[in-house]
């Protein structure tokens, strides 16, 4: 009987222990998902700030407006062509300038204007007479985009869904649009008005421009 009372208590013990584990083992199983979960939904990238327009000015030099004046010369900005069959290059910040480089920058107020030069993409990216943008500029990517088959993509933000991107056009300008998911489909992360000086064909959906 005394061998039997000892030995009771001990496997009671443990099972207690095991059961604890378990729960001990759920429960930072559930904080890491939490965790990972929120993190995906927001590493901090901000498309408001590291995202503007670049186009060529009269003097054939490329201009980016973006409202950020944190950017150096040397800054390193991702280059998407969204018109037609789309396309990405790099450019650095030659300088930043005191006064706007160009007159159809935008319509957005406090923005900041550098001149970038082209380090990869090729002749559709350096300004000539056929190549005057616009195009979209982004600051310091944290990851890759990707061309597959004439369209660009991302996934700055980490949540593993695609960035697609889209131009259209509107009375006397064009829209640049970066979507999360499919344009006109998913949820629209960024836009911006292009002001052109001439007439064109609208072709823009409600979706592209209308607030949020």
């Amino acid at each position: 009987m005394v061998r039997a009372f000892g030995i009771w208590p001990n496997r009671f013990i443990i099972a207690r222990m095991n059961q604890l584990i378990k729960k001990l083992v759920l429960t930072c199983v559930g904080l890491l998902a939490l965790v990972t979960s929120i993190a995906a939904q927001d590493n901090g990238f901000d498309f408001s700030k590291r995202v503007g327009v670049a186009t060529v000015n009269d003097k054939k030099e490329l201009c980016l407006a973006i409202p950020n004046s944190s950017l150096i010369a040397g800054s390193r900005l991702t280059l998407i062509i969204t018109d037609g069959r789309q396309s990405a290059g790099e450019a650095i910040v030659v300088n930043p300038l005191v006064a706007a480089c160009t007159e159809n920058a935008g319509t957005e107020d406090g923005n900041s204007y550098y001149l970038l030069k082209v380090t990869k993409g090729g002749s559709k990216f350096i300004p000539s007479d056929r190549v005057f943008g616009p195009f979209i500029a982004i600051f310091e990517v944290p990851s890759p985009v990707k061309v597959f088959k004439g369209i660009v993509t991302s996934d700055f933000d980490g949540n593993r869904t695609r960035e697609y991107y889209r131009q259209c056009t509107s009375g006397e300008g064009v829209h640049l649009t970066i979507w999360a998911g499919r344009p006109l489909r998913g949820k629209r992360l960024w836009n911006w008005y292009h002001y052109l000086g001439y007439d064109v064909v609208p072709n823009c959906k409600q979706a592209d421009y209308k607030e949020n």
